[in-house]
């Protein structure tokens, strides 16, 4: 699965994790949604949860971004060099 995102969209990721939230949002989403198993016995369910990992993988890696991109570089983010938005 791949999403895909335009320049436009990851800066507005990356601006969300850079608000004074952002940090407790990365660990709500790395608690609930990626630091969890996707596995069911019940694959409708097993695949939605795999879906929900995905995104919140993707959110992650905005807020990963946030970390280390200032305002004035946020033109250079490349998001499509990311493990995080491929599976």
């Amino acid at each position: 699965m791949f999403i895909e995102l335009t320049n436009t969209e990851m800066e507005l990721i990356v601006r969300m994790f850079q608000s004074p939230i952002g940090g407790e949002v990365r660990e709500l989403l790395s608690r609930k949604f990626v630091n969890r198993t996707s596995f069911d016995a019940d694959p409708h369910i097993m695949s939605f949860k795999e879906g929900q990992r995905s995104l919140a993988l993707v959110l992650v890696a905005g807020a990963n971004a946030a970390k280390v991109v200032g305002d004035e570089h946020l033109d250079n983010v490349d998001i499509n060099d990311s493990d995080y938005t491929e599976d």
